[in-house]
């Protein structure tokens, strides 16, 4: 029997893009261990197409008997479409579903979609065998927990069985299974599953039934010597929900990482309220290059709704402690919850600026995402029957191209609840929407942020919400404009219309959007050879800008010099722009665009 696990796709910039699929791969191993012939398909490495159009032969041709989907919410109806093309094909081929989504969508995918054999619920290290020993015999699969499936014209849901207690019961993943292994530059270790919290947002929590689990350090450390060894892979992310909850366990591993001196940098994923000074250091030590931290709201109403209850004024401390030991950080950041207030917002963007502001070369990243409705989370089970459906969907889901898979997703709001968005109580959609065009594009021009978030007289936000009606939104998905070059000029028109009065007419303000617009503008350029362009400015912008920079971007410069002059932005091979001050005697030649 051919047992064909395939890993979710996944859209990164409008192309698939391949990632270790940590679920699946824990599975093979399992399988292959007990003789089963299994094998990982990568549907992310068959095409460069979002809509994988070689996908369906690909998998045909390999002639598997069982084909188990890992089924993640963002391509959840493609996963659907391609099941029913393979079920035509091939009538006889076992479909299994597996994952989060499905695993709170079970009964609704089995009864909606007779493609779809069988669901399995929850984590199935334990039962994956059993399963697939069980697959051709309904009595049997009766006799296993955590499945949904047909029995000829009933459906079937067997009892829970609930997580892995001890994640050192299961082998040691082979990453020799992942066909695209030599491609990966970052690999992924599964440390531990499960999260304590029970944020009113998120489903994992209830899968893994908030039971936190990790790996023994001496099983990571078993793990990552060989990745080393064998693979040659020495960039790693450490995958865990909450990766620093606990803290012995934590330090233990920095000691043993820094001890072998394997020569690795990892990331991984955090709160800011489970870290401290000493534990950043201590990572940094051991290589830790990148956190991600999940803020989610920068409104303590919010925190106290969502039941995230995160004290906020640790974020700027712990983000800048990070970056002071070389730790990149990423905040993750939503809106568009039914139960958000304009203050709430307004409060969200204030922290989103300062922790902008408070990274290396005082830059960090800011993940911003409008709400995603999770099956089985308690927003769910509150706000679900309000769900409704518009084209503002996240940039790693496929969105429905035609209109059978819109049909498709119009059907079945409950199944793809994840492309829909809930009803909210105080702010209109198109707000949320407008936020996020604007708060994704300003980002991308860190001196026109700075003096916004600086200069008192802007009172961002309030002002430019205020004037956030008048904000032009391009045709289709938002996502799919940020930070290009029309849509960083669309904000800086809509900031210009927002602050016409006199006593604005001469800000440097100004300056600085002209300055960030070209720079992104040549950065951006995919001309063949070096792209340079020189530009005069009104003032001394350069000057004021190596001022707010030797101040770390906390407070405006004291003065501005207002002499003209001319700067080259010249676009080097690494992806970075040099800006030099040129000569009086290029005044009245600026705009130039030479290619070396």
């Amino acid at each position: 029997m051919k047992i064909l696990l395939i890993s979710n796709p996944v859209i990164r910039d409008g192309r698939p893009s391949t990632y270790i699929p940590l679920g699946i791969l824990s599975l093979a191993t399992i399988l292959r261990n007990e003789g089963f012939d299994a094998e990982i398909f990568d549907i992310n490495a068959v095409s460069d197409d979002p809509t994988y159009p070689e996908a369906l032969e690909e998998i045909l041709a390999r002639a598997p008997d069982v084909i188990g989907f890992s089924a993640w919410c963002n391509m959840y109806s493609y996963l659907v479409r391609l099941a029913e093309l393979i079920r035509k094909r091939k009538p006889e081929v076992k479909i299994i579903f597996g994952g989060v989504h499905a695993s709170y969508t079970d009964m609704e995918t089995i009864s909606a979609f007779p493609q779809i054999d069988i669901v399995v619920r929850g984590e199935c290290d334990h039962t994956i065998t059993d399963i697939m020993s069980s697959i051709h015999n309904p009595h049997s699969l009766r006799q296993i927990s955590g499945l949904t499936f047909h029995d000829g014209d009933e459906v079937i849901t067997t009892p829970y069985r609930g997580p892995v207690r001890d994640l050192d019961d299961l082998p040691l993943p082979d990453y020799n299974l992942f066909p695209s292994m030599r491609f990966v530059d970052c690999v992924a270790i599964d440390i531990g599953r499960g999260c304590p919290f029970n944020c009113a947002y998120c489903v994992t929590n209830r899968m893994s039934e908030r039971k936190f689990r990790l790996r023994s350090v001496d099983n990571v450390m078993a793990i990552v010597r060989n990745l080393v060894a064998e693979h040659k892979k020495t960039r790693l992310r450490f995958e865990h929900d909450l990766l620093t909850l606990n803290r012995q366990w934590l330090l233990h591993l920095c000691d043993e990482l820094e001890r072998e001196e394997l020569g690795i940098e990892w990331s991984c994923f955090s709160r800011i309220d489970t870290v401290d000074e000493e534990m950043l250091d201590r990572m940094a030590a051991a290589g830790c290059k990148g956190i991600y931290f999940g803020i989610e709201s920068g409104s303590p109403r919010m925190q106290e709704i969502l039941n995230k209850r995160l004290d906020l004024t640790r974020a700027v401390p712990v983000v800048r402690r990070a970056y002071a030991n070389g730790i990149e950080v990423a905040s993750g950041f939503i809106t568009g919850f039914p139960q958000e207030t304009p203050e709430d917002i307004a409060d969200s963007m204030r922290l989103i600026m300062d922790l902008y502001l408070a990274g290396d070369r005082e830059i960090s990243i800011i993940d911003l995402w409008l709400l995603v409705p999770f099956p089985g989370s308690p927003l769910f089970e509150q706000y679900g029957h309000t769900l409704s459906l518009d084209e503002h969907h996240s940039d790693f889901a496929l969105h429905p191209k035609t209109p059978i898979d819109l049909d498709l997703i119009r059907r079945y709001p409950r199944v793809f609840s994840t492309l829909y968005h809930y009803a909210t109580e105080h702010v209109d959609r198109t707000t949320f929407v407008r936020v996020i065009y604007l708060m994704v594009n300003l980002i991308c021009m860190r001196y026109t942020a700075f003096m916004l978030a600086r200069d008192d007289r802007f009172h961002f936000p309030e002002k430019l919400l205020e004037h956030l009606p008048s904000l032009e939104l391009p045709a289709g998905n938002i996502y799919h404009h940020s930070g290009t070059c029309s849509a960083l000029s669309a904000v800086c028109d809509f900031i210009k219309e927002a602050f016409k009065q006199r006593e604005f007419e001469h800000h440097p303000i100004h300056e600085l959007m002209k300055f960030d617009l070209v720079w992104h503008d040549v950065w951006s350029s995919e001309a063949h050879g070096l792209p340079y362009r020189i530009e005069e400015f009104d003032y001394d912008v350069l000057g004021f800008i190596k001022e707010i920079k030797s101040d770390r971007f906390r407070t405006l410069p004291k003065s501005l010099s207002r002499d003209p002059c001319a700067l080259l932005f010249r676009k080097t091979g690494d992806m970075t722009v040099d800006v030099i001050k040129m000569p009086a005697l290029f005044k009245g030649k600026t705009g130039w665009h030479v290619h070396s």
